[in-house]
């Protein structure tokens, strides 16, 4: 248990970006661009559905990755948008660790960013989350997460309300 959330803190750590952009990707890149960013392991797999569009950013998802930190290794999706439209760029980058200790990333989370700028209970499809949400420079970081533990997923987006206020 122990090593389970050590490697959880370091995976969320890792993950974190120290400014905009995420790792390897900037914001606004192409589907080639990404490809090349990621050196060709960034590729459609038959789990991403290209045609599912994702509520929050106005784009699809198109690309799936191996991602490791902490040594943990999780797939790392890719969302580009706009969902109807060309050219499409990255908007947003999503983990899904399989098995997580929601309150241990929620705690890295709080840790590296601080008192969330918003949080609360939301209700999508017949499912209760809970979502907290930080405003870092360029990137918004939302974490959301099952209230009875086990799965999360932390979101990595472009604070567009940064770029209209010129920070």
């Amino acid at each position: 248990m122990r090593k389970t959330l050590f490697a959880m803190g370091a995976l969320m750590l890792a993950a974190l970006p120290a400014r905009g952009d995420w790792q390897y990707t900037k914001w606004g890149m192409t589907l080639e661009e990404v490809k090349t960013a990621a050196g060709g392991k960034a590729k459609p797999d038959s789990q991403v559905d290209t045609t599912a569009a994702d509520e929050g950013c106005d784009c699809v998802l198109m690309l799936k990755a191996p991602y490791k930190a902490g040594g943990i290794e999780l797939p790392a999706y890719f969302y580009f948008g706009p969902k109807a439209g060309y050219p499409r760029r990255l908007r947003k980058v999503m983990l899904r660790p399989s098995r997580v200790d929601s309150d241990a990333v929620l705690r890295e989370l709080k840790a590296k960013y601080g008192v969330p700028t918003a949080e609360g209970r939301v209700e999508r499809w017949g499912m209760v989350r809970y979502e907290y949400t930080w405003y870092a420079g360029q990137d918004m970081v939302v974490y959301s997460g099952d209230p009875r533990g086990g799965r999360g997923e932390v979101s990595y987006l472009q604070n567009n309300s940064a770029l209209k206020d010129g920070l």
